[in-house]
């Protein structure tokens, strides 16, 4: 029987699950809770936790020191959350300062760890971001796959035609028109 009932099930990290469930990763499935384990998995804890050992191994470097002591010791999940979310749907690093700003800003508003620019010359808190968001990047691109997707994805979208109908006749820019649509 085949069924047009829209099914509402909240996943984990869908993105990833659908990504890794595509390229048969059993690790990234396994990280999104495609296979069974003991108990669940939660990939954005798992990216945090490795966010915290690189911290603790470069803990000479000031600006790890400081994010260590702004999280208290550990990486929390909501730092690594958004960035790890945005992963299979080809985020950038501008897309990653851009949360992991946001989240310094939540967690930091005055400045008390990382001070907020006084000149244009010097600003603390973007060189804190930038630092961080190359860890971040290093700990959820680790799989070839993701980066052969978004290369893939990439060079083959302008040549691509589609067949069938868009919702509401639109066809997405770099896309030629099908027929049908002419």
């Amino acid at each position: 029987m085949m069924s047009a009932l829209p099914v509402r099930v909240d996943g984990t990290c869908n993105g990833i699950q659908h990504l890794s469930a595509m390229v048969l990763d059993e690790e990234g499935g396994a990280s999104v809770n495609l296979i069974p384990s003991e108990k669940p998995r939660d990939i954005y804890q798992e990216v945090a936790d490795q966010l915290t050992e690189v911290l603790i191994a470069d803990i000479n470097n000031p600006i790890a020191e400081k994010w260590l002591e702004l999280f208290e010791g550990a990486a929390p999940r909501s730092v690594t959350k958004r960035p790890v979310m945005i992963l299979p749907y080809g985020g950038t690093t501008h897309a990653y300062f851009s949360y992991t700003m946001d989240w310094l800003k939540k967690a930091d508003p005055h400045g008390n760890v990382f001070p907020v620019a006084k000149t244009e010359t010097s600003n603390p808190r973007v060189d804190a971001v930038n630092y961080l968001v190359k860890l971040i990047r290093k700990a959820v691109e680790g799989p070839s796959n993701v980066r052969w997707r978004s290369w893939s994805g990439y060079s083959n979208a302008p040549r691509s035609r589609p067949s069938g109908a868009f919702p509401y006749g639109g066809v997405p820019r770099g896309f030629l028109r099908p027929p049908i649509l002419r």
